[in-house]
């Protein structure tokens, strides 16, 4: 009797303080902790089928994290060559410019994109052989 009484005791004390035994928190009614949400399914634009692609590139995957991509490549045409025929195709393909902005490493053309909304192609120089061309919504 003794030990269940000691047993009970320290069961108490030590749930008291956190250590054992069910624990509750504060969260609004209807919310769920981050790891028990389900996840949704990521929802993006589709490219169009006039969009211009660089001949030679290699599509990649979408990440599922990421839902402002629209598309990717990669290709081996590096320096001014993507971001020169962009600057020429989006146009010739009836996409409004609305900016230009050269770079060293990033280069980024910002578009009328089908539906009246700014997006951007952003050329980046991954190293000396390969670049990575990303169509994406407009972004800051």
């Amino acid at each position: 009797m003794l030990r269940t009484g000691l047993a009970l005791f320290l069961i108490a004390a030590l749930s008291a303080c956190g250590g054992v035994g069910p624990t509750t928190r504060a969260t609004a009614p209807g919310t769920a902790w981050p790891s028990l949400m389900p996840s949704r399914p990521v929802t993006r634009p589709e490219l169009p089928d006039a969009f211009p692609v660089l001949p030679g590139a290699s599509e990649l995957a979408l990440p599922t994290d990421d839902p402002g991509l629209i598309a990717q490549w990669r290709t081996d045409r590096v320096g001014a060559v993507a971001y020169d025929f962009y600057s020429a195709a989006l146009p010739a393909a009836g996409f409004h410019v609305e900016g230009r902005y050269p770079g060293d490493t990033v280069a980024i053309i910002r578009f009328i994109g089908p539906t009246g909304g700014l997006w951007q192609v952003v050329i980046q120089g991954l190293d000396a052989r390969m670049a990575q061309i990303e169509v994406r919504l407009d972004r800051p």
